[in-house]
């Protein structure tokens, strides 16, 4: 071999062997780095960490906080459980229009589902909280927190008062639906003659805001027992006044009986509402 070639073959080694100490060294040096780098890393995530918790915390909002369009668009899409356990924790009137944003297969599939709440325990009851605080980031009431066990039946029917009121075929179309499940679920509903369990004040309270010609048409041919919880409850010029009205009146169709009645359902909603008097199917009982 010549010289020369000799010298060409050192020059290619020399070269490689620079290459290759360069991409070590280069490796080496970023590794380098990183290790260095980590324990950094590691605060500037707690730090991270902490302010996710704090944006988390803040973004966990308590049902009076919320809006009824919001809670819907929240649980639309969730477990039917979780569902129903929200409606069941919120107020009756706001519980009825949440429901009453929902499809109309979707709404009857709920009411009619709503049994099966009294089958959960509290275990179940309690891993459902925690989808709605963590997953959903709703806060839940310290009250329900300490429940074991739902009435499903009697907190859909607290619900549905309220919902009738709002849409008055929603009965008809559960019963159509599910005429057993309907049935029992009917036998807890909230009617006209329900009123006679009213406070002598809330029955008072009542009667200012009811006028009279519904009063008198609500009235014909009911139950003496309701009749007398009205008429004592009365000024006594007016209770005077409502006999006299009562027994001259002429007959009245019984749609024109059941529209009064409703109109004075639909009063007695408006007080619930607004806290003055109290729904005896209240969701502080549903649950024990």
């Amino acid at each position: 071999m010549e010289p020369y070639q000799l010298s060409i073959i050192s020059l290619v080694i020399l070269a490689l062997l620079f290459v290759y100490l360069f991409k070590h060294n280069k490796s080496t040096g970023i590794k380098n780095k990183i290790v260095l780098s980590k324990p950094k890393n590691k605060g500037n995530n707690k730090i991270k960490d902490k302010d996710k918790d704090k944006d988390k915390d803040n973004r966990v909002k308590s049902l009076n906080e919320l809006s009824d369009e919001d809670i819907f668009y929240k649980i639309k899409n969730t477990h039917m459980q979780v569902q129903m356990i929200i409606l069941s924790i919120l107020e009756p009137y706001k519980a009825s229009n949440v429901l009453l944003k929902f499809r109309k297969t979707n709404k009857l599939i709920i009411i009619t589902k709503f049994f099966i709440l009294d089958r959960l325990n509290i275990e179940s009851i309690k891993k459902i909280y925690n989808v709605i605080e963590t997953k959903l980031e709703i806060k839940i009431p310290e009250k329900f927190k300490l429940i074991t066990k739902f009435d499903g039946i009697k907190a859909i029917s607290g619900i549905l008062f309220f919902a009738d009121l709002s849409d008055n075929n929603l009965l008809n179309e559960v019963k159509e639906y599910n005429s057993r499940i309907a049935e029992k679920i009917f036998e807890k509903l909230f009617y006209f003659e329900d009123l006679i369990n009213l406070e002598d004040s809330d029955c008072k309270l009542l009667l200012k805001n009811i006028s009279m010609k519904n009063l008198l048409h609500s009235l014909k041919g009911c139950d003496p027992v309701i009749l007398n919880k009205f008429i004592n409850n009365l000024d006594k010029n007016i209770s005077i006044e409502l006999k006299e009205k009562l027994d001259s009146y002429s007959p009245v169709k019984i749609s024109e009986v059941e529209f009064a009645q409703r109109e004075i359902l639909k009063e007695f909603a408006k007080l619930v509402e607004q806290k003055k008097v109290e729904l005896f199917i209240n969701l502080n009982k549903i649950a024990s």
